[in-house]
């Protein structure tokens, strides 16, 4: 741990550490909030339809899961700062690739390249944290990096959608996208320490599989990582595919329907907020069973309302519940192999990686032969078996 941490005052370089990081963190989540807002328009410019526009994101998010897994390994023998640039120079030439793509399988290509950054700046932002703070400063850090993923989408959704309207759906990459991705490299490069490394202290660095091998032997931790995969499927119902739903059935402008993705962002970030006031009361492991059963059903009803206004409640109260679900799961899964959290990040951005795919491909199949109701229908359903799965498998150390 390095001096600047040993002081409870907050120096001037951890300040800008600790930008450099939510900003990383934050531009992360403009990508798949563009695709989101604006996949009937992209759809539309490539003609091909919106159950097909959706199979980017799930080509992405196979990436992901394949390199999340080999960041396991390489997290624990290279240098962190250099995998986090890496990552960060994937996105920028992927935002870049998709503004000027001429076609839909160039398109598919580059955007892939957001799954590769993804699932190298996601685990290295958060294992960061904890090879440059103290314990006693991690639990503040890490609430600001979960609350820029959301608030990403609140500001996105106004931005995206103003220069969607006037420019198109290119500049929303072009001008808002890429110009985050860069500027957060550049400050890496300059803030970031050069020598941040992280479970290669254990065992002599000799054995880069043993984190995998202790996160495999641990039930609770393999149950934790199914719930990841489940949560994130279910979460593409309202991600990726709610806004092309209310634009489609109530033909909304992407900028009215940018209102409303900001309105969602708003409770998902307020819900995980409350969600952090609420664990002494109630508990991680009971809270997050509520919550994941509450956010399925809500996310298995809102493209089955006869009104808008129905509609759009269900849509928010599953944002609200879905974000108190990622904050007391999160502090659950944190715990279940505390001495290889750097390896068990690194499988739960595979994971969450794969749940993204699998909820892309299910919900984009169902989606083009029987509708929106099904859809939502299939993929809330996911968020109430996780709910069975964390009530039955996952274990709260707290009480162990």
């Amino acid at each position: 741990m390095g001096k600047q941490n040993e002081s409870n005052d907050t120096t001037s370089p951890e300040r800008i550490v600790l930008f450099t990081l939510i900003l990383s963190r934050f531009a992360t989540a403009s990508p798949g909030a563009i695709l989101g807002l604006l996949l009937i328009d992209i759809g539309l410019d490539f003609n091909r339809s919106v159950g097909i526009m959706g199979q980017i994101q799930a080509v992405s998010s196979v990436v992901a899961v394949i390199f999340a897994l080999l960041m396991g390994i390489l997290s624990v023998k290279y240098n962190h700062k250099k995998l986090i640039l890496l990552g960060l120079l994937s996105y920028n030439i992927a935002t870049l690739g998709c503004g000027l793509s001429p076609n839909y399988s160039i398109m598919l290509i580059l955007y892939s390249l957001t799954g590769i950054g993804g699932a190298m700046v996601l685990p290295m932002n958060m294992t960061i944290v904890t090879d440059l703070y103290a314990p006693e400063k991690r639990g503040s850090v890490l609430g600001y990096l979960m609350a820029s993923s959301s608030i990403s989408f609140i500001i996105g959704a106004v931005i995206i959608g103003y220069v969607a309207e006037l420019f198109g759906w290119r500049l929303a990459f072009l001008g808002y996208a890429f110009p985050l991705f860069l500027l957060s490299l550049i400050l890496s490069i300059y803030s970031l320490p050069s020598k941040i490394g992280g479970d290669q202290k254990i065992d002599g660095g000799k054995d880069y599989l043993i984190g995998f091998k202790a996160i495999r032997k641990n039930k609770s931790a393999v149950a934790a990582l199914v719930v990841v995969v489940l949560a994130n499927a279910s979460w593409q119902a309202i991600l990726l595919y709610s806004t092309a739903y209310i634009r489609t059935r109530f033909g909304l402008s992407s900028g009215y329907a940018s209102i409303m993705l900001l309105i969602g962002g708003i409770l998902f970030t307020m819900g995980a907020i409350v969600s952090g006031r609420l664990l002494n009361r109630f508990g991680r492991k009971k809270l997050a069973v509520i919550t994941a059963a509450i956010a399925g059903i809500f996310t298995m009803s809102f493209a089955n309302m006869p009104s808008f206004w129905l509609t759009q409640l269900f849509l928010w109260l599953s944002c609200w519940f879905v974000g108190m679900r990622v904050t007391a799961f999160t502090t659950l899964e944190l715990e279940q192999v505390p001495d290889f959290r750097g390896t068990m990040m690194s499988v739960d951005s595979a994971f969450s990686s794969l749940g993204s795919a699998l909820g892309s491909i299910i919900g984009g199949v169902v989606l083009h032969f029987s509708g929106y109701g099904l859809m939502s229908l299939t993929l809330g359903a996911f968020h109430v078996i996780a709910s069975l799965v964390i009530y039955r498998f996952v274990v709260d150390t707290t009480y162990q």
